[in-house]
């Protein structure tokens, strides 16, 4: 379990790492929406009690990520609706997991969500 949780934590810093590249250009909306997603990884990662704990707030943080990539990406503004329908989903669908591993099985799901 712990290799797991440190290849997320890898992922989460390539994410971040990669975002950063495009801190210049990005609006400071863009910005600030980054910094809450990453300070609420370290808050959250604090209240964790166990790995499974861990690697849901990793996989959840790493979806929110990857929604701000795809604001920034969809200069037409066709995707928006797509990106929004799917954090809804993932917050609609955290409400009924009743375990970690369905949890990490719902963000999971939401980072590799087909868009229409």
């Amino acid at each position: 379990m712990r290799g797991r949780f440190r290849r997320l934590v890898a992922l989460i810093v390539v994410l971040t790492l990669t975002l950063s590249v495009f801190a210049a250009a990005r609006a400071e909306a863009d910005e600030s929406a980054i910094e809450d997603i990453l300070a609420r990884f370290l808050s959250n990662d604090e209240l964790c009690e166990s790995a499974p704990q861990q690697s849901v707030n990793g996989v959840y943080r790493c979806a929110e990520l990857l929604a701000v990539i795809a604001y920034e990406f969809d200069s037409t503004g066709a995707y928006g609706s797509a990106v929004d329908d799917v954090l809804a989903r993932l917050v609609s669908n955290d409400e009924r997991c009743e375990s970690a591993l369905q949890q990490t099985a719902n963000g999971v799901y939401r980072c590799a969500e087909r868009w229409p």
